[in-house]
């Protein structure tokens, strides 16, 4: 059996086989691109590859033994027990027929490009990602701007030991899903440049209401990490969708975000990197009218395809880039969700020395689901009342996460109904509501 499946080769019904997002990336690479849908190229390899390297290492009894032994109530055992199995992942080598097939699927990756080593972005594609009853959006590790047959390999290495961060593992735990009963897919796509554009993320309802006539689009200059994790106030649009389709410019609403910050590459040091957005940039908006209608437009098919697959409605929670150099637009990822039961009254969210920001709101969920009860303090396991965005994570610690300082049973919102630090985005639970509160 290969170690690695081309996009066209997968559909959705592959998750066991690539995980969610190469999935879901198969099945619009090659269901939607004859309807206009731009998705870069690229290639998974497979879960059993992945649980291969397990035993080719004699990784397996090994990590269930360090598993087996953590102390439930000992936060800081969590963090050295799953520091001690990243490290044995990163210690462990690759059977060299693996080797061999990732490294000629590159360079036919390349080749296609025109380049002898194209640029690419490695992604984790977790088996168990985006269950309707558990979210894993964020939890395993993204690498962009790789190049080079011994980088792609240390790449794909680093994406199946952040399968095992504290926050993965005990979140798992928490879901009552079996540690050894997730495996972990690597997405190799080829590289957008956004970094020299701008990127985003986009739903096709209104996150505030639940309304689901729009498509809400959001954005900020380069790569989309920062939209993703919520570093940044990002552009705001809104496209109302029935006046789209009667093939009106329906571009009902526009807002221009902060853009505090921007990830670019930074060549001299081989590396991804925040800087400040020049004020030029953050006084214009990062999309123009067309382009903004384009996504919009793609993200009506792809939720029409969704709903149609699974035969019920599928709002879609989808990211965007567009490339610098060429100026096109791309749909780099898609997560297909339930209706959700959203709250405005819950959000509200001071601004505080510029780019901190403290939620002093939570929603607490009763044991029914029946009431949402509106709440003025964060609940902390460590006695304090507010929590900022920046306290967490922000130093690139994969030993920190919030399973270490909220209790279960809360979901944070910010301003825009939505939290997209994936530390807090669909977590602990989705809602199987679908009138809007």
């Amino acid at each position: 059996m290969t170690a690695i499946e081309w996009f066209h080769d997968i559909s959705i019904d592959d998750v066991a086989h690539v995980g969610g997002k190469n999935a879901s990336l198969g099945e619009m690479y090659r269901e939607l691109e004859q309807k206009g849908v731009r998705v870069p190229n690229g290639f998974a390899t497979t879960a059993q590859a992945f649980r291969d390297f397990l035993q080719r290492n004699e990784l397996d009894d090994e990590i269930t033994r360090i598993i087996d032994g953590w102390d439930r109530d000992d936060v800081d055992d969590l963090a050295a027990r799953t520091r001690q199995i990243r490290s044995l992942i990163l210690g462990g080598r690759f059977d060299p027929t693996f080797e061999s097939e990732v490294i000629d699927a590159y360079r036919k990756l390349s080749a296609e490009a025109g380049m002898d080593h194209v640029d690419v972005a490695v992604r984790s594609s977790a088996t168990a990602e985006d269950l309707p009853e558990a979210s894993f959006a964020g939890q395993q590790e993204t690498y962009l701007m790789v190049h080079g047959n011994a980088d792609l390999l240390d790449a794909i290495r680093r994406c199946y030991a952040s399968l095992y961060t504290a926050r993965a593992v005990s979140y798992r735990e928490d879901m009552n899903i079996g540690q050894a009963d997730v495996a972990l897919s690597a997405c190799i796509q080829r590289m957008v440049r956004s970094d020299l554009s701008s990127s985003g993320v986009m739903f096709t309802l209104d996150t505030d209401s639940g309304f689901r006539d729009v498509v809400y689009v959001t954005g900020a200059w380069g790569l989309g990490e920062n939209v993703v994790q919520g570093r940044v106030i990002p552009d705001a649009f809104f496209v109302h969708k029935p006046r789209l389709a009667a093939g009106f410019a329906p571009l009902v609403g526009k807002q221009l975000g902060a853009k505090e910050l921007r990830m670019v590459y930074d060549a001299h040091a081989n590396r991804v990197a925040n800087e400040r957005t020049p004020q030029a940039d953050r006084e214009r908006l990062c999309l123009d009218d067309e382009e903004v209608l384009q996504l919009a437009r793609w993200a009506v098919i792809i939720e029409d395809h969704y709903t149609a697959k699974r035969g019920t409605p599928t709002p879609m929670d989808l990211e965007w880039a567009k490339d610098g150099l060429t100026g096109e637009l791309f749909q780099e990822s898609a997560f297909g969700k339930q209706p959700t039961r959203v709250a405005t009254a819950a959000t509200e969210v001071d601004r505080v020395h510029g780019d901190i920001r403290q939620l002093h709101h939570f929603v607490h969920l009763t044991d029914s689901f029946e009431d949402i009860e509106i709440v003025a303090q964060i609940g902390s396991k460590h006695g304090a009342n507010t929590m900022a965005l920046g306290d967490v994570d922000e130093d690139g610690d994969e030993d920190l996460f919030w399973g270490d300082y909220f209790e279960p049973g809360i979901l944070l919102l910010e301003n825009t109904g939505t939290c997209q630090a994936p530390n807090l985005r669909r977590e602990p639970t989705s809602f199987p509501f679908e009138e809007p509160l």
